[in-house]
């Protein structure tokens, strides 16, 4: 195996890594809303608020600087990509139903996250 072959598979493994993560980041805030409800999102620790900033400031720009930097390494890179991005849109509609204390917007916004797709690698 050739230095470069080493170097991408590196990258897929972290990608996969990343990815992965993400995923955990969902389903956590999945598992948040039915246990807390918009009431106490705050208690658990992360939360709701912590977990979308980590998404949208960390792993976001990491994964796209990664498929950016060495092309897509799979064909569903770019789809994952854009499916953390639809996530994070998600999340953030979840924080501002928060701060809003609207617990119809809550209510949709969780479904909306609930109803995509989240397939580990």
């Amino acid at each position: 195996m050739s230095a470069l072959d080493d170097t991408k598979e590196e990258i897929q493994e972290q990608i996969d890594r990343i990815w992965n993560s993400a995923i955990d980041f969902c389903t956590k805030i999945l598992h948040h809303a039915d246990v807390y409800g918009i009431s106490l999102m705050h208690i658990p620790n992360p939360n709701v608020h912590q977990l979308e900033r980590l998404l949208s400031l960390v792993v976001i720009p990491s994964l796209t600087q990664l498929i950016e930097e060495y092309g897509d390494l799979e064909p569903d890179h770019g789809i994952r990509l854009d499916n953390l991005r639809q996530y994070s849109l998600h999340l953030r509609n979840i924080v501002q139903a928060i701060k809003n204390e609207s617990e119809d917007a809550f209510d949709a916004a969780v479904e909306a996250l609930r109803r995509e797709p989240m397939f580990p690698v």
